[in-house]
């Protein structure tokens, strides 16, 4: 067993790689050592204990030999030549050992003289010694007084364990017990030799057991190393290690090279920050202290650098590797290539910010609720209608902080009547809607469901118009037509019927005349004669307001330099016209309006002002059309006089509707300015003014 097994053990070494069986080889030394340790471990306990013991019993036996020999008569000579026959007579009861001696001497001049040496059952003599002699150290030890236990060398050369006492007889003389060390260590020394024997059979069955067993797994480990590093190179992430040291990429995969078009060379060895983009090199170190510092990182976005210049994105990962000190000595890291959802992402940013465009431009209010009420999304118009920014929208509940107490149970009903299907998408559907200061807004609603990819109903999108002015221009129309109704028809009462009283009268008068026989006089008819020609004025005056003013070329300025005609044969006032150069207006529309507010402007000036000269302008002002009539009346009218400032009300209203503003202040030295400004485009010398839409 013990040659087959070196010769076994070699064979299966083969079947290992070199460094494998360097550290087999290592691993069955270190075995035996241990073992030969353990085993001289137990030996030499075994045999410190043998010692011990042997020590008890050669010391007792020397003291038991001392005293019989001082029992003895110390002056007879005859006792000494009798002493083989007394030690005989008195051997000892224990057998310490086969090699065990009593020895008793003495001293004569120079030498030691051995009286006996007893073996056993056998009493000899041994020839004297000299003192100096290496030999013979336990007896003259005993000579000389001292008593105890030693290895030393005895009478005849050999090392032995010794108890030595002297003997106190009266004559000088030393009893020594000793054995052999040979016969002490022989026993442990065979046993060592046989548990060493062992052992190594052991181990070298052991060995080879380890050594077929370990084979397969050392092949299963080598497979499972390659396809690890396999694992590794193909692997579908980047990987790369950075020495913090120097700042350079130790190692990398294949995939990190196929990802940047470079060879091995061109990456391993070279500073990390060579692989991103010089726009994230900042943000890249940065990762890289993280990693160090706090362990690892996950999930950060950078831009890398392939080998002909193209910006690829990565999301980065890593993690550190420490030393034995708990410092960090290098980094691990990966790349994951997420250029393609970058670009699908910068794709929908644009998409979204385009869409939102087309929100932001729209002119109208835009929201989207989910199914609770939640606002979603809102445009900037829809921000602009509420006076809030889209932060201060988005995530509340539409219901319960834009739409007034008194109407929000009906809005509520319908959208959830919307939701559940009940209603198709409603149009033109009205409600007020609360501003962020509480201010109101009246908003004019079309509907859409929108749905998830199951077709179910997940919230609504809604558009708004803000007929807030538009439905107030509305009523203020109907009011200022009901006005203009009324004024009409007083005029037509107080004036018109009283001139056409007063014409019908002055006829009775001639009629009755005529009958008599007597002709009218000539300056009767001409009294008649103006009476009507008045009317007709007043007429025609009044006629001008339910008549639209053509637009074009000198369509208002026609209509004004008319009415300034009719307003000097009506009142007797100086009126004058507009310039024949002033600009022209092409709505029909915004003419009407404009003519409407002159006429009620001079009314106003004639009957609360008192005014005798009223002078219209027209002209174009820095992209304005401006119509000024101005006045030598009593000022500024109290709106509280007559009428209540109606005639102001009727004009601001007027002025509204076509989207102009009207203002009505003191003139420079008395009287009043009426001024009514309207965004305008240019068109060009005597063709400009807002133009039809």
């Amino acid at each position: 067993m013990g040659r087959r097994t070196p010769r076994i053990v070699s064979v299966l070494l083969v079947r290992f790689q070199p460094r494998e069986r360097t550290r087999l080889v290592a691993f069955i030394l270190v075995m035996a050592l241990i073992t030969g340790t353990l085993v001289a471990a137990a030996l030499v306990s075994g045999y410190r204990l043998a010692l011990d013991d042997h020590r008890a019993d050669l010391m007792a036996l020397a003291t038991s030999r001392a005293r019989l020999v001082e029992t003895l008569p110390a002056t007879s000579a005859d006792v000494q030549a009798s002493l083989p026959d007394f030690f005989r007579e008195h051997e000892p009861t224990v057998e310490i050992g086969g090699t065990t001696e009593v020895t008793l001497a003495t001293i004569r001049g120079d030498s030691i003289v051995f009286l006996l040496v007893q073996r056993g059952s056998s009493v000899t003599a041994s020839p004297p010694f000299s003192i100096r002699s290496p030999y013979a150290e336990p007896m003259r030890k005993a000579l000389s007084g001292q008593s105890g236990v030693m290895v030393g060398r005895d009478y005849r050369g050999m090392r032995v364990l010794a108890a030595y006492e002297p003997v106190d007889a009266g004559w000088r003389a030393g009893v020594v017990a000793k054995i052999d060390l040979a016969e002490i260590r022989g026993p442990y020394m065979r046993a060592g030799l046989v548990l060493g024997g062992i052992a190594l059979a052991l181990i070298g069955v052991g060995a080879a057991i380890l050594i077929r067993v370990g084979g397969r797994y050392q092949r299963s480990l080598s497979e499972g190393e390659e396809q690890l590093r396999d694992l590794y190179e193909h692997s579908p992430d980047s990987h790369f290690s950075v020495d913090l040291a120097t700042g350079t990429v130790s190692a990398c995969n294949r995939t990190l090279l196929e990802f940047l078009g470079c060879d091995r060379d061109e990456v391993v060895g070279k500073p990390v920050s060579d692989l991103y983009q010089p726009t994230s090199a900042a943000d890249a170190a940065r990762a890289h202290r993280t990693i160090a510092a706090a362990g690892e990182v996950h999930d950060v976005e950078l831009s890398a650098r392939r080998k002909n210049g193209a910006t690829c994105w990565i999301s980065l990962a890593g993690r550190a590797l420490h030393d034995e000190m708990g410092n960090a000595r290098a980094l691990r890291v990966s790349w994951r290539d997420i250029t393609e959802r970058k670009q699908a992402e910068e794709g929908l940013r644009h998409e979204r910010e385009r869409a939102e465009h087309f929100l932001d431009v729209a002119a109208v209010m835009i929201i989207a609720l989910d199914a609770r009420g939640v606002v979603t999304l809102i445009n900037r118009k829809g921000c602009d209608i509420l006076g809030g920014a889209s932060a201060d929208i988005v995530g509340r509940n539409w219901f319960e902080h834009f739409v007034p107490a008194d109407q929000r149970d009906e809005v509520k009903d319908v959208f959830g009547h919307l939701m559940a299907g009940d209603l198709p998408p409603l149009k033109d559907y009205e409600n007020e809607v609360l501003r962020l200061d509480g201010g109101k807004r009246l908003i004019a609603w079309r509907n859409s469901l929108l749905r998830d990819a199951a077709g179910l109903i997940v919230g609504v999108l809604s558009s708004g118009a803000d007929v807030t002015e538009r439905r107030r221009l509305e009523r203020d129309a109907l009011m200022v037509a009901e006005r203009e109704r009324e004024r009409i028809g007083q005029d037509l009462h107080d004036v018109l019927g009283q001139q056409l009283t007063a014409a019908n009268l002055m006829l009775g008068v001639m009629e009755r005349t005529l009958r008599l026989g007597t002709a009218p006089t000539p300056q009767q008819l001409l009294e008649i004669r103006t009476l009507i020609e008045v009317s007709l004025a007043h007429v025609r005056f009044i006629s001008h307001g339910f008549l639209p003013i053509a637009g074009g070329e000198n369509g208002l300025n026609d209509a004004l330099a008319d009415l300034a005609a009719n307003s000097r044969k009506l009142f007797g006032i100086s009126c004058v016209a507009p310039a024949d150069d002033s600009p022209t207006v092409a709505d029909s529309r915004v003419c009407t309006h404009l003519y409407h507010i002159a006429q009620e402007a001079i009314t106003n000036a004639i009957r609360h002002g008192g005014a005798t000269s009223v002078v219209l302008e027209l002209e174009q002002s820095n992209e304005h059309l401006v119509l000024r009539i101005v006045d030598d009346g009593s000022g500024v009218p109290d709106l509280s006089h007559v009428d209540g400032g109606r005639g102001i009300q009727i004009m601001r209203t007027r002025a509204a509707m076509i989207g102009a503003s009207l203002t009505v202040t003191p003139g420079p030295a008395n009287g009043t300015v009426v001024c009514c400004t309207l965004p305008s485009r240019p068109r060009g010398r005597r063709r400009h003014g807002p133009q039809a839409s």
